[in-house]
């Protein structure tokens, strides 16, 4: 599996995409860019469904309030 930081890419495309069925999905496409040289590299593609989306926006906010919680309790 090919790892990268959000960070490491030169542009991020957001594409958002609507069923009939009332779900609806969100793709990311990653363009990145070779550090040494400037050029183009592969594209990297995530798709997310409406559930997908849902779950990881409960996660995160369950982390960040953990981690809050945890940098509050050491102060």
């Amino acid at each position: 599996m090919t790892s990268f930081s959000i960070h490491d890419v030169h542009e991020v495309l957001p594409e958002v995409h609507h069923s009939s069925d009332g779900r609806g999905w969100i793709t990311l496409r990653a363009k990145r860019r070779n550090f040494f040289n400037g050029d183009d590299m592969e594209d990297v593609e995530v798709t997310m469904f409406t559930e997908d989306i849902a779950k990881l926006s409960c996660d995160l906010s369950e982390q960040l309030r953990e981690s809050i919680a945890q940098s509050l309790s050491t102060v």
